[in-house]
């Protein structure tokens, strides 16, 4: 859940989606805005239809033609 702050008090209390296949799969597109390594890419290379990449955390990540754009 996310937490209080200053600059974007109007998110507070937003949750995240589950990670799990249903839930990755069942969204139009995935927007990858952080690199983090406690996300499995590899899934979601898997289970995303789209990916926007602003962090090129996809790039060593197979994935099928067209599937992620650099952002």
């Amino acid at each position: 859940m996310i937490t209080p702050t200053r600059e974007h008090a109007e998110y507070t209390g937003w949750k995240s989606i589950e990670w799990n296949q249903a839930s990755v799969s069942s969204h139009d597109a995935v927007l990858i805005s952080t690199n983090h390594a406690k996300y499995n890419l590899k899934e979601l290379a898997e289970w995303a239809p789209v990916i926007v990449d602003t962090r090129n955390a996809m790039v060593s990540v197979p994935s099928r033609p067209g599937q992620v754009t650099k952002a």
